[in-house]
């Protein structure tokens, strides 16, 4: 099944992923810090025997700056940051698609040369090796058996590095393959 989206917890989104709710973040403080909020104040003491009570009201009057330029400079910090993820996200994307597409035909050729080829070559190996040792062959012909097996031979080993090349490619890109490792060395040493 090829996706659309990759999910923004693969490693190699993640930090651009917190770029964006950071930068967003970043101009909520700032838009909170340069708000035209009014204040209320309330008060009270005693003098004597009166009691007073006070109210104060404070508007602050932002006339010399509106803090437009500051909160402009916040809104392109949200824009780059999510520029930035969703080029990441388009390139990991296109990554997904080509591995979820190259896998399947990989691992059916693969699995059809191990059938096909694999099996009957090393039947055959053998028995031009016995046929050699007795005589019924010549060494030429032997030896141009023998090329042609490690041709097939070579064919599926190209197919197999195929296979884990493209494996390895994705979870590189996709910033899996460390963890990857990770867990196959704890793996490896909880054995031990």
């Amino acid at each position: 099944v090829v996706t659309k989206q990759v999910s923004p917890q693969l490693p190699a989104l993640k930090s651009a992923y917190q770029q964006v709710l950071l930068a967003k973040v970043a101009a909520q403080q700032v838009k909170a810090d340069t708000s035209i909020d009014p204040t209320i104040s309330l008060s009270a003491e005693r003098e004597g025997e009166e009691n007073k009570l006070g109210v104060g009201l404070s508007i602050p009057l932002q006339i010399r700056n509106n803090y437009s330029d500051t909160l402009a400079v916040a809104g392109q910090e949200i824009a780059v940051a999510e520029q930035s993820y969703l080029a990441r996200e388009r390139v990991l994307i296109q990554q997904q698609k080509k591995f979820n597409l190259s896998l399947p035909r990989l691992t059916e050729r693969y699995q059809e040369w191990r059938e096909l080829v694999f099996h009957s070559g090393q039947e055959a190996a053998s028995a031009l090796g016995q046929q050699w040792k007795a005589g019924d062959i010549n060494t030429s012909d032997y030896l141009q058996s023998q090329r042609q097996l490690s041709s097939s031979f070579l064919a599926g080993l190209s197919l197999e590095t195929a296979l884990y090349s493209s494996w390895l490619e994705w979870m590189g890109a996709s910033g899996q393959l460390e963890s990857f490792l990770k867990i196959g060395r704890a793996s490896c040493r909880e054995r031990v």
